[in-house]
């Protein structure tokens, strides 16, 4: 009896640890919804969407968006988090595995002991360490810091296709200005057209002097 009292008080501290150790938190699962409210051109696919734009009817937007992202500050600050939360993955991750310091010395010298004879002395040392995950704090730990790492790597694709969609943005409202200023042109000749023949018309009599200036102001108009 005073054996087994004695070994269930030296195991006792163990088991309230044991007990006091949160468990990891479940993975949150989200229901995909049914269908989607609107028909998206990348078909709801975020592998797609990752490069909508190389499938642009314009070869000069992928070149445009290429040179947005390579000089932008914002893309590259969120590339170097990235590129730090999975170092730090690597780094959490290796605390599971023994670690080992290895030390080397070398001298060399003389002494009147040795009649002045030059003599060299070596000496390498090994130290082991390794902590054993008994109550999960280092997979606890493993599992915050990748998580920290999919969440830079969603924050690096959100910049990324934010920075996309402006610069094409930003192009489709040039080539719509185009296209309208084209429209104007157009029209800004067709009336200066109309005009010049209602003047030739007022010449020989066919037209009135109140039409030619109607003419003229519908021309002077489309210009503007």
């Amino acid at each position: 009896m005073r054996r087994s009292s004695t070994t269930l008080w030296l195991l006792a501290p163990l088991l309230l640890a044991a007990c006091a150790t949160p468990r990891l938190p479940a993975t949150p699962t989200e229901a995909a919804p049914e269908r989607w409210q609107a028909t998206l051109p990348h078909g709801g696919d975020a592998t797609t969407l990752a490069g909508w734009w190389q499938r642009f009817d314009d070869p000069l937007v992928p070149a445009l968006i290429a040179d947005a992202q390579a000089g932008n500050p914002t893309l590259a600050q969120s590339l170097a988090r990235l590129a730090q939360a999975r170092a730090v993955v690597r780094e959490s991750a290796s605390q599971r595995w023994p670690r080992l310091d290895a030390t080397a010395q070398a001298q060399r010298g003389a002494s009147a002991s040795g009649n002045f004879a030059a003599a060299t002395q070596g000496s390498i040392g090994v130290d082991a360490q390794w902590e054993v995950d008994l109550f999960g704090a280092t997979r606890a730990q493993i599992a915050a810091v990748q998580a920290r790492s999919e969440q830079a790597a969603l924050g690096w694709h959100a910049a990324r296709v934010s920075l996309a969609a402006d610069v094409a943005g930003n192009y489709v409202a040039l080539r719509a200005c185009e296209a309208q200023q084209q429209v104007a042109d157009q029209d800004s000749a067709s009336q200066q057209q109309t005009a010049e023949l209602t003047r030739e018309k007022v010449r020989v009599g066919f037209e009135a002097p109140a039409s030619g200036a109607l003419a003229d102001g519908a021309a002077a108009d489309a210009a503007n």
